[in-house]
């Protein structure tokens, strides 16, 4: 399989990261049985030089519907045809010369690089397999006839083979899929090159056998978001009837200025061609790409950049063991970020709308009953995936050591910042929170650490009201939606974080404890929650203290910012990008001093400065 050079985004429907070694023994393969409808790839003990020792396994998968049947695919894709038929994209501006020896399982084919930063290079790759139902096969690297290690890849890369799956749908399309499976010396960057060529294959597919572009993720709502393009993402899972197109729609952003990572649009009055049972009224997520010109620092674009595509891997791995109703998914896409650092995802997902939802305003605090509603929802999905083995494996999701991290990095980046916001030491007791946060800071990441040394789940990340959804009068069964900063670690960052943010403190004062309880309860009664012996009440209220100088990050992440959307709102004055600006600072205001005030409240009501 050969990587693009030139700029082919990535279109990919979802994607699947394995790195465990335990599930994946890789040595070189060669021996490959088949049978109707499957490849299975069966492995020898040959192994390649001991220089490749320290490579790790890993795995990496795109797929997407290409608008052909499963034969014109197939034969687009042959093995001595595929160099042929993507050359024009693949190696644009280069002159390469290619060769293949035939379509059999034993044959080669081969590309050498004449010109540019790869002039001299070779890549041969060799048919192992072969999938007669189909059309699919798998392929493997030869090393002893190629440049090796191969600088095709930002990295080094031993042990390679690929499968090409082939699926008929019946209706005239076909479920193309792409799995590449090696070892590399940097699995991130092996896993992302490997899927990026995967989706630039799949996207070339349906260009030029499937008669149009996958969609790719919305930048720009109002240039973009067309029926054109709600017609091809619909398309994508196959969900449009053969035949049928958006022939228009309306649109809407649902969150102006209210949000930093992301934007709602609800697309609706969404009209189709013919006979469709599709809904007329979708939501779309989309980065908030104003973000970009605010000089947020360094960890908030990583953390924004790996949320997205966190949520998306989210609503692929664990929608179906997941105990609470989740918005029906139509499609998700993402690229390539080429400054995650600096720059927002290129990530969209397209889902359901909730009819009614009953949203509660964060700013003015929940009820005690509304707060009960929240906290057993979110201990019975805390419950399920207690101490959870699955993802305690996932790659795709944050671990304890890494959100730790990641929240004490941001607070240490926020607190310089803080000392100049003049509203927040205006604020009772404000000077004296900022000297605990100070003493807290360094401890984050060791607390966090500390929790979920006593037990971790998945935590939502951002668990306050208006993340939550009690639609048609209450009458149906409770939503938690956006889970962009989920993670796997201690869940008291989650119900810190709630009662810190929601409740007011004449709230925290009557019935915080109450809830705290409640939640507790919850979870030690719900399926795969610990008992009470395994996870004590005294032990629980010590992580409580703990997490709750943890969940103060996004606090301080937003405070310190208002200095940032201040000079953006200066600078750009009198334009409709300083007046977008000064939108989010004037509702950001309340909202953030609401947070502050509510976490200092809880603070003493608790005593957790008592930990420092």
């Amino acid at each position: 399989m050969l990587l693009q050079l030139t700029v082919i985004r990535a279109y990919s429907t979802y994607w699947i990261n394995i790195t465990n070694p335990r599930i994946h023994a890789f040595t070189h393969p060669r021996i490959v049985h088949t049978h109707a409808g499957a490849t299975t790839t069966v492995t020898t003990t040959e192994a390649l030089p001991e220089p490749y020792a320290h490579c790790k396994p890993l795995t990496s998968f795109a797929s997407g519907i290409i608008n052909a049947p499963a034969e014109k695919v197939a034969d687009f894709l042959r093995f001595d045809k595929t160099l042929d038929n993507l050359a024009a994209d693949f190696f644009a501006g280069m002159t390469v010369a290619s060769a293949n020896t035939g379509n059999s399982v034993g044959c080669f084919r081969s590309v050498e690089f004449k010109d540019g930063p790869l002039a001299g290079v070779n890549v041969v790759e060799e048919k192992v397999g072969e999938d007669t139902a189909t059309g699919g096969y798998s392929y493997a690297f030869v090393p002893e006839k190629m440049t090796y290690p191969t600088p095709f890849f930002p990295c080094v890369v031993d042990k390679y083979i690929a499968t090409v799956n082939i699926c008929d749908i019946g209706d005239g399309r076909t479920m193309l899929s792409y799995t590449g499976s090696c070892v590399a010396d940097d699995v991130a960057v092996g896993q992302a090159s490997i899927k990026a060529a995967f989706d630039g294959i799949i996207a070339l597919t349906q260009k030029y056998v499937g008669g149009g572009a996958i969609a790719r993720p919305i930048h720009d709502e109002d240039d973009e978001l067309t029926p054109a393009w709600l017609t091809t993402a619909l398309n994508e899972r196959g969900n449009l009837p053969v035949g049928v197109t958006v022939t228009s729609l309306n649109f809407l952003n649902l969150g102006e200025g209210r949000g930093y990572a992301g934007k709602t649009l609800k697309i609706y009055d969404v009209k189709y061609s013919g006979a469709c049972e599709l809904p007329d009224t979708f939501v779309l997520k989309v980065p908030n790409y104003m973000m970009e010109s605010i000089d947020w620092g360094k960890s908030i674009f990583t953390m924004c950049d790996l949320g997205f595509r966190q949520e998306n891997h989210f609503y692929e791995n664990c929608s179906d063991k997941h105990p609470l109703e989740l918005p029906t998914m139509y499609w998700i896409g993402e690229e390539p970020n080429p400054e995650p650092d600096r720059k927002m995802p290129r990530a969209s997902i397209l889902m359901s709308i909730v009819e009614d939802p009953g949203m509660i305003k964060q700013i003015d605090g929940c009820s005690e009953s509304d707060g009960k509603d929240f906290l057993g929802a979110l201990a019975k999905v805390q419950a399920v995936w207690w101490n959870s083995a699955e993802l305690d494996k996932a790659d795709w999701i944050m671990d304890s050591e890494t959100i730790g991290n990641f929240k004490q990095q941001v607070m240490a980046e926020a607190l310089p910042r803080m000392a100049g916001i003049k509203e927040f030491f205006d604020m009772d007791g404000g000077a004296e929170l900022y000297e605990q946060l100070k003493k807290a800071c360094p401890q984050v990441a060791h607390f966090n650490e500390l929790c979920g040394g006593n037990g971790k789940s998945m935590c939502h990340g951002d668990a306050r009201t208006e993340n939550c959804l009690w639609p048609n009068q209450r009458k149906d069964p409770l939503v938690l939606i956006d889970w962009q900063f989920v993670s796997y670690s201690s869940p008291l960052s989650d119900v810190c974080y709630f009662i810190g943010v929601c409740l007011n403190p004449d709230e925290q004062d009557k019935y915080a404890e109450t809830l705290i309880r409640h939640y507790y309860d919850t979870l030690t009664t719900s399926p795969g929650g610990p008992s009470t012996t395994e996870y004590p009440w005294d032990t629980f209220m010590l992580d409580y203290k703990r997490c709750m100088w943890v969940s103060m990050w996004v606090s301080c992440m937003g405070i310190a910012n208002l200095v940032s959307i201040e000079e953006m709102a200066v600078s750009h004055k009198g334009t409709p990008e300083g007046e977008s600006f000064q939108t989010l600072r004037d509702n950001m205001v309340p909202l953030l001093m609401s947070f502050m005030e509510r976490h200092l409240h809880e603070c003493k009501r608790c005593d957790a400065a008592s930990i420092l």
